[in-house]
């Protein structure tokens, strides 16, 4: 094998170990676009919220927002708008609008020396009826 064979095989290799850490972590994993979109969700997130993956496209991460979530003000904007990285605290809704209260952190992603977009990881607090993971 050539070193570019070798190197792209390698790349693979780390493509895949990483891809598979995304979908089998029990943590929802999200990374959302600059207009904080849902661009990737692993499979407890969709699980979790009850979305398929062609469902995902179409949302925003304000879509699973609780409305009457009163913690998810300016500060929680400017975390997940990638103004500022840092730990939060919210009320996902679920497709058939169940309440799940999750923490988590978030970090910007920048291209080019702009704003790229969100990353982000969360775990379950407590849902509805108020267990606890």
């Amino acid at each position: 094998m050539t070193e570019r064979m070798l190197a792209q095989e390698k790349l693979r290799q780390s493509e895949e170990r990483y891809r598979d850490l995304f979908e089998n972590s029990t943590d929802l994993i999200q990374v959302l676009g600059p207009d904080s979109s849902l661009r990737y969700v692993n499979r407890a997130w969709r699980e979790t919220l009850g979305y398929g993956e062609e469902e995902i496209s179409g949302l925003s991460i304000f879509d699973v927002i609780h409305p009457d979530c009163t913690d998810c003000g300016p500060e929680f904007k400017n975390v997940v708008c990638g103004l500022m990285n840092g730990r939060f605290e919210t009320i996902f809704i679920t497709k058939d609008r169940h309440k799940i209260i999750v923490e988590g952190n978030v970090s910007a992603m920048s291209e080019d020396g702009r704003f790229a977009g969100t990353r982000g990881s969360s775990a379950i607090l407590r849902n509805e009826s108020g267990s606890r993971r």
